[in-house]
């Protein structure tokens, strides 16, 4: 993941780790903290297309949520809409990097107004 932003963009991981950053406040370990950050990268990625929410295999996986993390990503769709409405990158893949007493992420994104195939 060595990707370079473009010029005058912010960094995709300061963006995700910003998002994520009030629910990852309260996480309790480190298993509970990748959980918030895989949710946060749905909650981004279904914002950017309705379509991208309607698909099987996302509503299979918020149908596996607790009724926590359902609440989460809720208020992680409220969240990126609200503060985040003009940022349109896709995040592609991401890493979960653990430091010394902390966590780093490096996120791998495309801007999503560029033609790209739907997943599959």
């Amino acid at each position: 993941m060595g990707r370079v932003e473009p010029a005058g963009q912010e960094k995709m991981s300061k963006i995700l780790t910003d998002f994520a950053e009030p629910m990852i406040k309260s996480a309790k370990g480190e298993a509970k903290i990748r959980e918030i950050i895989a949710l946060a990268v749905v909650a981004w990625n279904i914002s950017l297309s309705r379509e991208w929410a309607q698909m099987p295999k996302t509503l299979a996986y918020i149908a596996s949520l607790s009724p926590e993390m359902r609440e989460m990503l809720a208020m992680l769709l409220e969240r990126r809409n609200r503060v985040y409405p003009t940022v349109r990158r896709l995040i592609m893949d991401y890493e979960v990097v653990r430091e010394t007493g902390a966590y780093r992420l490096n996120v791998a994104s495309v801007n999503f107004d560029a033609k790209l195939p739907p997943p599959a």
